[in-house]
């Protein structure tokens, strides 16, 4: 009886002394909620700890005995708020808390992203993509910022990580998978034809993204472990209406919001296809693309609606009977092609969990046209190759707050879709469910996860589905705070083989793999570093002994590759590598810098086409403003090592009149760099204080630098041809911010 009513004085004792406190987190500048940020609770004069997260409105809520505590507030791309308050009565405590966006556009997502980052993950806000040198308003192309991803081509959006080759990337809107949402696809592949995986412009508008999130994969099995990493956007188009020029599009925005309900337009136009319209001469070949976005969503108390509706098309004609164009290996007239996406996103939300819901539906249709005349070759060619794909996709992850310390997450992808591709047709699908769980204390972060995946196919010409299924499992161990951390990471799972080669009739045998990284992160007076290191290991990669080539080859979509009888998932693969990353702000000024050297090994000293051994790169970065005016300057010097590629046969390639490859004998080209140089100045002031023009100007490889791309056979020159990469291209761009 005594301890019963020592237990009742006290609970009514901690009542009595506890308060609620009710806070609001939101931007400075526009006022939005910042949905989701984390939030860290610390005593003063006690040992507490509580790690909590805002709603979607951007509220949190905590009970607090008394005493004094700080508030620990980060969200991605604003400078994290350490706010102090004391707890002296029972009547609750309303805060409204203000972050104020980072200064300089260049943030490294690494290091100052949540307060407790995953290690695989970037995440890049709006502003760094719109403001950084050489990003051309597209978000992949920003990635080359960062250790061990490369471009492979300056032409196109196409990104290597740590030597793995493009066509193992993925793109996902709301976390759910889509087609390659790209114009003009075709735009720095191999053989000039459609690519899965990349392309010269984004169809997602920077004016559509909300966020856009960079998952380094193979770590993560709930997205069926893509290889080469996987880009993830969230969207949204900002209140306002919004008119832009530039040489890649002229573009206008409308978006609209009334309490909780918005709704916004964009619609986008090919520049230079305006310019060739009216007779501006650009060349041997007129390019062509427009793409149109609109959206809706809706805001209650505890869910959030969205539905996103995306069109695009685009066209590169050329005119044979002017000019005779002979392209790599193939003579051509026009590609087109044209996309379509629609995502559903539900998000449900209580104090103690989150339920978040997309479902997504996308297709694209690509055509080229091959024509080569009698005077050319010899013969005649006249030909039209297509691919054809379409995908349903769903994403669900449940999240559980169990307590201050406790927290459960299971997340599960799926993926079903056709594919009409060089007149072969099938069905494949894709999936994983992952189930982990988080223990926070203090500064010791555990998780632990396990679940399943599979991939599968069926050609619709035979009867029966080729399906395999194996297992998941994660486990991350981390001490430390924003400022200090250390972290290990250990995953085994699928890289999910690409639908394409399925279809030609590959085993759908996925690669099994090991993953491991390490990294530590310090911040002081001298700024933030991070140190890494990580170890890879494939198993059951495509390879072809006899040929030398790959799954990390550009050859892998190449038909006679794929069909080849020696063409076997009996191959080995290890990555190893370590990365390093520096930051340092003083006043108006930002200089990062990264630099990651790593070795790509497969079976038999088989040399990958994307090893390059090394990337860096360095951004200084200088804001001002100048009354109620901006002015951003920023330069990167970026580099890699050099591409890998087979020597070209000669006689073979007289004979056949295209580039053939003795696959035996592999050559190293020069290694990449260049420079890139932005300076932008907006002014002016709009109804809402934001500035109401912006000009830029955007310098790719200020430079001129000729860095090598690739060789091919000249059939008409009856030479062999070494490839450069573009040289020095200026983007000017006008925008006007009308309300």
């Amino acid at each position: 009886m005594k301890v019963y009513c020592l237990l009742i004085l006290f609970f009514v004792s901690f009542w009595a002394h506890a308060q609620r406190v009710k806070g609001t987190i939101n931007a400075v500048n526009s006022n939005e909620a910042l949905a989701y940020a984390t939030v860290e609770i610390n005593g003063l004069n006690k040992d507490y700890t509580k790690y909590t997260y805002a709603d979607r409105n951007g509220a949190f809520k905590a009970n607090l005995t008394q005493g004094e505590y700080t508030i620990q507030i980060s969200y991605t791309g604003y400078e994290n708020l350490l706010d102090t308050i004391t707890i002296d009565s029972k009547e609750t405590l309303t805060i409204i808390f203000e972050l104020n966006e980072l200064p300089i556009s260049n943030i490294n997502p690494i290091i100052t992203a949540n307060l407790i980052p995953e290690s695989n993950t970037l995440l890049i806000n709006k502003s760094n993509f719109l403001k950084l040198a050489g990003s051309f308003n597209d978000p992949s192309r920003l990635l080359t910022k960062f250790p061990g991803i490369a471009a492979t081509n300056d032409q196109s959006n196409f990104i290597s990580l740590l030597g793995m080759p493009p066509s193992m990337a993925g793109w996902f809107i709301n976390g759910a998978s889509v087609v390659n949402p790209n114009h003009l696809s075709n735009t720095g592949t191999f053989t000039d034809q459609s690519s899965p995986n990349g392309g010269g412009v984004n169809m997602i508008s920077g004016n559509s993204i909300a966020e856009f999130r960079f998952v380094q994969s193979p770590l993560n099995g709930e997205y069926f472990n893509i290889g080469s990493g996987l880009s993830d956007f969230t969207l949204d188009i900002p209140k306002g209406l919004n008119f832009s020029i530039g040489l890649l599009g002229t573009e206008i925005k409308y978006g609209y919001e009334k309490e909780q309900f918005k709704f916004g337009l964009n619609y986008r136009y090919s520049t230079l296809g305006i310019l060739s319209s009216i007779g501006v001469p650009l060349g041997d070949e007129k390019i062509n693309f427009q793409d149109f976005h609109t959206r809706i969503e809706r805001n209650g108390k505890s869910f959030r609606f969205s539905f996103d509706l995306l069109f695009g098309g685009n066209s590169n004609i050329h005119d044979p009977l002017e000019e005779v164009v002979f392209f790599k290996d193939a003579l051509f007239i026009g590609l087109t092609g044209r996309q379509e996406i629609a995502s559903i996103r539900y998000d449900v939300y209580k104090n103690k969990w989150r339920l978040d819901n997309t479902f997504n539906y996308s297709s694209r249709n690509s055509n080229r046209q091959i024509t080569a005349t009698e005077d050319v070759l010899g013969y005649e060619i006249d030909s039209l190759e297509s691919v054809q794909e379409l995908r349903v996709s769903t994403k669900n992850v449940f999240k559980y707050f169990i307590d201050n310390n406790w927290e459960f997450n299971y997340s599960n992808n799926y993926e079903i879709g056709q594919i009409n591709f060089r007149d072969k047709e099938g069905l494949y699908q894709r999936g994983a469910g992952i189930a982990n769980i988080k223990y926070r204390k203090r500064k010791f972060l555990v998780e632990g996860g396990i679940g399943v995946s599979f991939i599968g196919r069926r050609n619709l010409a035979e009867i029966g589905n080729d399906n395999k299924v194996g297992s998941e499992s994660r486990f991350l161990l981390q001490y430390g705070n924003n400022k200090n951390r250390v972290s290990g990471r250990v995953s085994t799972g699928f890289v999910s083989v690409l639908p394409e080669i399925m279809i030609l009739g590959s085993k759908s045998v996925p690669m099994e793999t090991i993953n491991m990284i390490v990294d530590y992160v310090h911040e002081g007076k001298w700024g933030k570093m991070k140190i890494g290191g990580y170890y890879h290991r494939f198993n059951n990669v495509l390879i072809s002994e006899n040929a030398r080539v790959s799954y990390f080859s550009r050859f892998d979509l190449v038909e006679d590759v794929v069909n080849t009888g020696d063409y076997t998932s009996d191959g080995e693969a290890s990555i190893i590598g370590g990365l390093i990353q520096y930051q340092k702000e003083y006043k108006n000024l930002q200089f990062v810098t990264n630099y990651s050297l790593y070795d790509l090994e497969i079976s038999d000293n088989i040399i990958g086409d994307y090893n390059f051994n090394y990337t860096y790169s360095a951004t200084l970065s200088y804001s001002k403003k100048v009354r109620d005016n901006q002015l951003l300057i920023s330069s990167t010097l970026q580099g890699r090592g050099a591409n890998n590629e087979f020597n070209i046969n000669l006689e073979e390639s007289r004979n056949q009149g295209t580039t053939i490859y003795n696959r035996m004998e592999v050559q190293r080209l020069t290694p990449y760099s260049r420079l890139d140089f932005k300076l932008s100045y907006s002014w002016g002031k709009t109804q809402e204080q934001n500035n109401k023009y912006l000009l830029s100007i955007d310098i790719l490889n200020l430079l001129n630098r000729r860095n090598d791309s690739y060789s091919f056979y000249d059939a008409l020159a009856d030479e062999i041809i070494l490839n450069n990469q573009l040289g020095l291209i200026p983007i000017l761009k006008f925008e006007v911010n009308l309300f």
